[in-house]
């Protein structure tokens, strides 16, 4: 992608910042840029240098209306050239100042003023600012401007590659593969998307297109203006890059804790000003990881990020998961993967969701139950989702087999059998399983979801002997009273509540509908009332009509739900 391109991604006020690059005094008559949106400022070297990535550190403070300053790294851009990528926090007047560590006219001591217009953008990123935050509870994450933020991610770990074009795609009708996915997960309501960089042709990852600098190899340029554009792109439609830029296998024992430092500088220099997110790694803590270097490469990352976003690192399934990395001071939220290997119709146990809500850090459940992955259905991948929800998540990473590998047709099968038959992308990516997502986001943001917390064990449910289960439900039952059984931790119903003011309570499928279900309130007030309302999760629509349902000492008695599927009733306090 070369300048025009990048100045067409990111809008008008880049093309106002884009600075001559002979000009050494730069004017306040610089059109404005805008709040939460990168600007762009680029410098002309006078001397040639051999090395120019190594050689030469420049960098720029930037100095707000109400006296914040960011320090913010430059980056080699190709030529003589070098940039400074820089996303204003507040509306006003600017300033900034650039040095050097070479003696370069052209590069030291180059100062201006710029003026910073309000947010006003419908894109959320662009209106509240898309370097994520930790609540001041520490059980979610906002926007910048502290706005509430749901996580609802999708998952392309081999994304960027040439197997995720950006400019093309051999399935007809579609002109860009890339652009189809993020259009149609923005249109869903997506926020966030994982990219883990794997991949191989014109895009061959960083790791490809970097390190081997230090085999002597060239610098591919090409390869990161082709990045620039992914990652606006997925800006402009409001989702958040979630990246990893290595999985433990291959390659990061390979490299030295300072050649990872060298990569991740570029990195954030050329791509902290946009809406990213650092995932450091995937999988950091599988068996002869190396994860003291894994700890301190997230340290460097957030030393060396102006914005201090929020951040983690995507971990082994929860089961091997050892929890290296929660007491790090750089470690802003907790990911688990609940993984695949499980039985159809279970999910990770409640547990692991409340002991990371119990340890004070937001909680994201980053990889579990890709639809139709192995043996997993539609079905398994919204129970995963809401359970985790229920359980004390703020958030929720959706995956698809034929995604996660972006399958590229019915020949493509050299790849990761063991996971199960997978469809091409451009089925996977239409699976109703995505658009179930959507609506369990919908539904959460139709509340103050931000403000509940997960009450489990708040609803008591029995069925008696002799009615319907399905046989895994049967299997899993806990507790012997001669005539009601209680369910396993795979089908009991979840509740998260706003003290008692508002609950949301989650059955899953696979208990009788006629099962009698209590709700055990947080204060035995004499009687008040709810409102009481279903809300189906499999096709986003509300159930009618509003009940009212009596709340006596601490105990209301919950109706049956419509059918044997899974539902979600909404109760909201009367009086």
């Amino acid at each position: 992608m070369d300048r025009r391109e990048f100045m067409k991604l990111t809008g008008s006020a880049v093309t106002g910042l884009l600075l001559p690059a002979e000009a050494k005094a730069e004017k306040s008559s610089l059109a404005p840029a805008h709040q939460w949106q990168p600007a762009e400022f680029r410098f002309k070297a006078v001397h040639h240098y051999d090395q120019p990535w190594s050689q030469v550190n420049l960098s720029a403070d930037f100095v707000g209306p109400n006296g914040q300053t960011f320090h913010v790294h430059g980056f080699w851009d190709g030529g003589d050239v070098w940039a400074v990528r820089f996303s204003p926090t507040a509306s006003g007047a600017w300033s900034y100042r650039v040095t050097c560590n070479v003696h370069d006219a052209g590069l030291q001591t180059r100062a201006g003023t710029f003026n910073v217009l309000p947010a006003t953008d419908g894109n959320p990123l662009y209106r509240h600012g898309g370097f994520l935050r930790v609540s001041p509870d520490h059980h979610y994450l906002t926007y910048s401007d502290g706005t509430p933020f749901f996580w609802l991610g999708d998952t392309w770990w081999f994304c960027p590659s040439n197997l995720v074009p950006f400019n093309h795609c051999d399935h007809p009708g579609i002109p860009s593969m890339y652009k189809a996915l993020i259009n149609k997960r923005q249109a869903q309501g997506f926020t966030i998307a994982q990219m883990g960089f794997l991949g191989s042709g014109y895009t061959p990852g960083p790791l490809g297109a970097f390190m081997d600098l230090l085999k002597g190899g060239k610098f591919d340029m090409v390869y990161w203006r082709k990045v620039d554009a992914y990652i606006q792109y997925a800006n402009n439609a409001g989702i958040i890059p979630a990246v990893i830029l290595d999985f433990n296998w291959p390659k990061l024992p390979t490299y030295t804790l300072e050649q990872w430092k060298f990569l991740w500088r570029y990195f954030i220099a050329r791509y902290g000003a946009n809406a990213v997110t650092w995932l450091v790694c995937g999988e950091y803590n599988t068996p002869h990881a190396p994860v003291a270097k894994v700890l301190a490469l997230g340290a460097y990352i957030k030393a060396n990020d102006p914005y201090k976003r929020a951040m983690s690192v995507h971990p082994w399934f929860y089961a091997r998961d050892k929890h290296q990395a929660w007491s790090q001071p750089w470690y802003d939220f907790i990911m688990y993967q609940g993984a695949h290997g499980n039985s159809p119709g279970t999910v990770p146990p409640t547990y692991i969701y409340t002991q990371g809500w119990n340890y004070g850090k937001p909680v994201i459940e980053g990889e579990a139950r890709y639809e139709f992955i192995r043996w997993f259905k539609t079905s398994d991948t919204r129970r995963a989702a809401w359970h985790a929800m229920q359980a004390g998540c703020c958030g929720y990473t959706y995956g698809a087999n034929g995604l996660w590998y972006p399958t590229q047709g019915p020949s493509d099968t050299k790849f990761w059998k063991d996971w199960g038959k997978s469809q091409p992308w451009w089925v996977a990516m239409n699976y109703v399983g995505a658009q179930q997502m959507a609506y369990m986001k919908t539904f959460y943001e139709s509340v103050d979801w931000w403000k509940t917390q997960p009450r489990p064990g708040a609803v008591e449910m029995a069925i008696p002997l002799g009615d319907s289960l399905t046989p895994l439900a049967r299997s899993e039952l806990q507790g012997h009273r001669p005539s009601y059984p209680f369910l396993g931790d795979s089908f009991q119903p979840l509740a998260r509540s706003d003290g008692d003011t508002l609950y949301i309570i989650w059955f899953p499928e696979g208990s009788d509908a006629k099962a009698a279900a209590t709700l055990i309130l947080m204060n035995n007030q004499r009687q008040f009332h709810y409102h009481a309302q279903w809300f189906n999760p499999r096709t986003g629509k509300h159930a009618f009509p509003v009940q009212t349902l009596p709340a006596t000492y601490g105990i209301c008695s919950l109706p049956k739900r419509p059918d044997d599927y899974d539902w979600v009733l909404l109760l909201t306090r009367m009086n």
